[in-house]
């Protein structure tokens, strides 16, 4: 749906239904990954209030795995962890909720691989659960300063999502489209004429394309119009990431 297309719905629902309606900006749903590889983590959860308390220990190691989605591998050969109690999966289920809160801007966090080494379980204190509050100690840290430690150490970046957009404007108007779409960060993969309209292709970031119908309009004086699809996530430049950190960290 366009903005013009949602601003007729609103206003539609303002007046037949008497709706009161918060229309909230737009904002990119980034992802985060991680650039760096990081061995032997070792991660303890461990509570004690008098009585029973609460125990698990885990090593592991992080890997980039780009492309691949999340990979969890179990090397424990047995190693302090009770299976049949299912703590190697709950390390694997920890690790994916960490992951879903990702660690730089509360992103999800995409394309880990993760080696469980070995673990460590008390006969008393371990109870379920306890193995996989460990895996997410051992991605996130425990705090905020653990957090910076780990962000640095894995290499943690921000992922944008890559839009493959078609634009048909007319003739009269590629010039000022094309220059416009410049200014956005698009690589342009081709143009094509048919019949007095042009055909534009290309890449754009979807950060600098929201609110485009209204630009578009303008440029084209309302004969232009396209669509856009998702192809992928790519690493943020350097020279934007500052300004998206920014404008994140206000909204959060």
């Amino acid at each position: 749906m366009g903005e013009l297309h949602l601003e007729v719905s609103v206003e539609r629902l303002r007046q037949e239904n008497r709706l009161e309606i918060e229309r909230k900006q737009q904002k990119v749903s980034y992802r985060e990954s991680i650039t760096k590889k990081l061995e032997n983590v070792e991660a303890q959860y461990k509570k004690q209030s008098g009585g029973s308390g609460h125990f698990a220990r885990i090593w592991i190691n992080f890997e980039p795995n780009e492309g691949k989605g999340f990979e969890f591998v179990d090397k424990t050969s047995g190693q302090g962890m009770d299976k049949k109690k299912g703590e190697v999966e709950e390390v694997r289920k920890g690790l994916e909720e960490a992951m879903s809160f990702g660690l730089l801007l509360n992103y999800s966090l995409l394309d880990l691989k993760a080696i469980l080494i070995k673990g460590q379980r008390h006969e008393v204190d371990t109870k379920p659960g306890d193995f996989k509050n460990a895996a997410i100690l051992a991605l996130r840290g425990d705090g905020m300063e653990e957090r910076k430690k780990r962000i640095q150490e894995l290499g943690v970046a921000l992922l944008e999502p890559i839009m493959q957009v078609e634009i048909i404007v007319p003739r009269d108007y590629m010039g000022d489209v094309l220059a416009d779409l410049g200014s956005r960060r698009a690589m342009i993969e081709n143009t094509e004429e048919k019949e007095g309209a042009v055909y534009i292709n290309g890449e754009i970031p979807l950060k600098e394309i929201l609110s485009y119908s209204v630009t578009l309009r303008q440029l084209t004086k309302g004969r232009g119009e396209y669509s856009m699809h998702l192809i992928r996530y790519q690493k943020v430049p350097e020279n934007v990431l500052e300004e998206i950190l920014k404008e994140e960290k206000l909204r959060l």
